[in-house]
């Protein structure tokens, strides 16, 4: 009886201090193209408005909101339920994403939440010549690796153009995608880091956490599969290749196994 009310109190603490996160501050939304909000607190409840891009000024109307407590997002009078909120990311139950790398304690910048997803045709088309003149502004190199920089708050602009120049992919490989392993049909939202080796791919996929019918081990080998389709433009600098290792992103599935 013990054990069973101590482990009441764990999982009660835990879900509390998960809803008393402050999301107040500046936000990225991961659609495209990618939107920049910030979340304001009223009688508790976070609404979020939408920053203009060009101007940086805040914007009258509300874009969404949402209520901590009851872990739900309300936008266009429908409510939709949080599978994860945690102080520098937001996850709906329909895939939708807000995420912060400020306050990301790993200091890895989000880059992917959609594994169809490709470096828009706008930045690709001259893609070698914004990648000279902003490795020295986005990238800390050495050793044949860079790392990503992570911008203060009030910086978004600069955070998303050097993720369109350096963590997008240039395309995705077409092909069918067989899933030979024995997964659990299911609902899946995993958050994971990854790096992009010297050849432009994808490796070192490391799932964080994930909420769903998969395990931890599974949902890695199911990602890994789904991101074998992207192809990324290899990082050369002065002549060298280099690998990028600190990025994060997230994916929502739903598996249904073949009879």
């Amino acid at each position: 009886m013990k054990k069973i009310l101590i482990l009441s109190f764990i999982s009660l603490f835990i879900s509390t201090a998960q809803t008393e996160s402050n999301l107040e501050g500046i936000w990225v939304g991961a659609s495209n193209p990618e939107t920049i909000f910030k979340l304001i607190l009223k009688n508790d409840v976070y609404i979020a408005y939408e920053v203009d891009y060009s101007t940086l000024a805040l914007m009258n109307d509300e874009s969404f909101r949402i209520d901590p407590n009851k872990r739900i997002a309300r936008s266009n009078n429908v409510d939709g339920k949080l599978i994860i909120m945690q102080k520098d990311i937001v996850i709906g139950e329909n895939g939708s994403v807000i995420y912060r790398d400020y306050l990301n304690l790993n200091e890895t910048m989000y880059c992917l939440n959609d594994w169809q997803g490709k470096m828009p045709t706008s930045i690709l088309n001259r893609v070698d010549k914004l990648r000279g003149a902003a490795a020295k502004h986005c990238l800390s190199c050495s050793n044949n690796e860079c790392r990503m920089k992570i911008w203060p708050e009030g910086n978004a602009k600069e955070q998303l153009l050097c993720k369109n120049i350096f963590c997008k992919p240039e395309k995705n490989v077409n092909k069918s995608i067989f899933m030979e392993d024995d997964y659990t049909s299911g609902k899946n939202t995993a958050i994971f880091n990854y790096s992009i080796n010297e050849n432009g791919r994808i490796f070192d996929i490391e799932v964080l956490q994930v909420k769903g019918s998969m395990s931890k081990r599974n949902s890695e080998r199911y990602i890994s599969e789904l991101l074998k389709t992207q192809q990324y433009l290899p990082l050369i600098i002065n002549d060298e290749s280099y690998k990028i290792t600190n990025l994060r992103g997230s994916l929502s599935w739903n598996y249904n196994k073949r009879d």
